[in-house]
């Protein structure tokens, strides 16, 4: 099915809907986050207003539906990091996924960096192939492996560090 994406940044009137897309991704998929669900659904809205005022965060909708997936960029505040950025915080809804609007999303965060920084960093769960296989087609190459990175419960998860050079078109 080929849908019309709709790429939006959040703002804080959002506040609800990011609360309840990123409380779900972490609950669902919590060797996906350094964030716990344990933590932040005891967060009250406005620290999540407050969020996407600090950071950039995008929502994307499949044709004209409700924002169903969220990515994030975070850019350094000090001076000696300022030329780098993050990307983090993404989650689809599982009806989302495999329609491109990860790519878009992606793509969406990119274009924001762009001109502004000379690099995105990412990390990934080594888990993770359709994810580390976007980000690659993106230009993104991975920097290191850390081993035992996350750790959910008993179990532990290796992460993927990823890098795009923006220096270069």
């Amino acid at each position: 099915m080929i849908f019309d994406h709709k790429i939006r940044r959040l703002t804080k009137s959002d506040a609800a809907v990011y609360r309840d897309l990123r409380l779900e991704g972490l609950e669902a998929t919590p060797q996906a986050f350094t964030a716990a669900y344990e933590i932040e659904s005891l967060q009250p809205l406005d620290w999540f207003a407050e969020r996407l005022s600090r950071f950039e965060i995008l929502g994307g909708a499949l044709g004209g539906g409700p924002i169903c997936g969220i990515m994030g960029l975070s850019i350094h505040d000090s001076p000696r990091k300022a030329h780098m950025g993050d990307v983090f915080g993404v989650y689809l809804q599982p009806h989302a996924r495999g329609s491109g609007l990860a790519k878009v999303l992606l793509d969406a965060v990119i274009d924001l960096a762009r001109g502004r920084l000379e690099a995105l960093t990412l990390g990934v769960g080594a888990y993770n192939e359709p994810a580390q296989k976007l980000y690659r087609q993106a230009g993104f190459r991975a920097v290191a492996l850390l081993e035992r990175e996350l750790r959910v419960g008993d179990v532990y998860y290796d992460e993927i560090l990823m890098r795009l050079d923006l220096r270069n078109p």
